[in-house]
């Protein structure tokens, strides 16, 4: 635990930013904004989960951009979330459910899938942002094209 008062401010801070950053992460996926979204990362970043290995922000937006518009309409739940920060990096973990319908007049037809995230963001000039995400899908319904079951 940091000894002075600033230092303990300083992380309660720093740990607010990384909740709205991953609220911001969920949220402009959800409401299909993926330039909106990679602004998250950094310019490095790898994003690695059923997908692929993504490499640099732009690539990350592309892929999402293009795989997820099987879907007419999304939705994230990410919780239990943590994380640990040491100076101008932290760590952090965190759980997905994601729910997508291919067609939104049949609500009833619908995936969902589920996983763990872990996380490893860097403080730039424009706050905190994404350096190195891994998703692990866990579980999966109605996944018809195996999407979420490819081994990451």
């Amino acid at each position: 635990m940091p000894a002075s008062v600033e230092e303990r401010l300083r992380l309660i801070e720093d740990k607010l930013e990384l909740y709205d950053l991953m609220h911001d992460y969920q949220r402009l996926a959800d409401e299909r904004r993926y330039k909106d979204w990679a602004e998250c990362w950094t310019d490095d970043a790898v994003f690695e989960n059923s997908f692929g290995s993504l490499h640099g922000k732009q690539q990350i937006y592309e892929a999402c951009d293009g795989q997820m518009a099987v879907f007419q309409d999304q939705e994230h739940v990410i919780g239990n979330t943590r994380f640990r920060i040491s100076g101008d990096e932290a760590t952090g973990t965190g759980i997905v459910i994601f729910i997508g319908l291919p067609k939104v007049e049949q609500p009833g037809d619908y995936v969902m899938t589920g996983g763990h995230y872990d996380w490893r963001f860097r403080r730039t000039d424009k706050g905190w942002k994404l350096s190195y995400s891994f998703l692990r899908f866990l579980w999966s319904h109605n996944d018809r094209d195996g999407m979420f079951t490819k081994p990451t």
